[in-house]
Parts: C-alpha cells; structure tokens; sequence
C-alpha cells in the first residue's frame, strides 16, 4: 500500500468493511472505516481513493458511503469501476452529490463535474428515466436503486416549505423528477442528488 496510511490496521478487512470516502474533519456513519487524503483525527485511512481501493481485494466491502465527495474526483470512469469491484454482490455504493442547478456548487473552485438527475445512467444499468442514455462502461457492475433530489434553502420558511411540499412531490414519480429538471431547476435550485447504487 505505497503512499496510504491505515491507521488502526482496518484493511483489507474481511468482507464486511464498510467504506465512508473523503470523509474529511467529520464521520458520517459510526462504524465505517474513513478514508480521506488528508490526515484529519477523525479518518482511518489515510491516502489517495484509487491507491486506497486497489489495496482491497475484489468482493472484500459490503457498502460504500460517500457525501459530497464526487465532484472532486477527476476519473469518475475509473472510480466507479472500482468500486463496484470491491463491492460484495448486493452491496450499496450509498452518497450524495451537489446538483448543477445548486448556486454553491459553482464557488468552490475544487468541484471538477456538475451532476444532474441522468449522470449516473451513464455508468450504470437499472435505469428507469424515460430518457435514455449510452453506457460509458464495458460491462456496468452497479444498478441504479435510487436517485432522489433533495431541496435545501439557506432561507428557513422556504427550506421547510421545499422540504415538505415540493421534494415529495417532485419525488413521487420519475417523469416529475425529469419535467422539474428540465423546465424548473433553474428557477428553483435543486440542492442534492442523492443515489443509491447496487453491486450486481
């Protein structure tokens, strides 16, 4: 493991690791091995994710978490790719990334991609979007289970009202997810994406 620092001896694990990526100064989940580049308290792993996930054999983590972590990542291909290689079969690749139409998306100058509600159909299977789009992967190991757009507004009454009102709504059917997209997204900001992927 050239250049990765585990801390508390947590990989390769023994087929139940779950994995909380670029988790950075905070833990999501309470009983996930962290890994983040930079070395912060809270983070197991210490390394860059592809020299990280290349020291876990195929097959070896039964889920995957990560929280606005994939913006960042320059080879997305090859990140998901990977994952789904050491996913067990039926593991969850679980996170949240920032939508385009989300304004703080923009100002943070390590963002490399904007994500929006097709992104993942690129490089998975299980799509049920009435728009159809190629594959970019040779033979795709992640379905998708769920993509779901999340509303926040820094503004309290109307976050509470998207919340409540409109982020059920958009939500309830796929064609309400795309018509909201493409007509309205630019007028009210979507905030997250939230996905949940599955090993095949």
């Amino acid at each position: 493991m050239t250049g990765v620092l585990d801390k508390h001896g947590k990989l390769p694990g023994n087929g139940n690791l779950v994995l909380e990526l670029g988790s950075g100064t905070g833990r999501d989940l309470p009983d996930s091995v962290t890994v983040d580049v930079v070395d912060h308290p809270e983070v197991d792993v210490v390394g860059d994710v592809f020299e990280v996930l290349a020291a876990i054999p195929a097959g070896n983590v039964k889920s995957v978490y990560s929280r606005h972590f994939l913006e960042h990542v320059l080879d997305l291909v090859r990140l998901l790719a990977e994952i789904g290689r050491v996913l067990t079969p039926g593991g969850l690749f679980v996170g949240s990334v920032p939508h385009w139409s989300n304004p703080y998306f923009w100002s943070d100058p390590t963002h490399v991609r904007p994500f929006g509600l097709y992104s993942f159909s690129y490089f998975t299977s299980g799509s049920d979007f009435r728009r159809q789009v190629p594959t970019y992967t040779q033979s795709p190991k992640l379905e998708i289970q769920l993509i779901r757009l999340e509303f926040h507004s820094p503004h309290r009454g109307l976050n509470r009202l998207q919340r409540r009102f409109l982020e059920p709504w958009v939500n309830a059917r796929r064609r309400h997810q795309e018509l909201f997209e493409y007509h309205l997204a630019r007028h009210i900001p979507i905030s997250d994406i939230r996905f949940e992927l599955r090993r095949s």
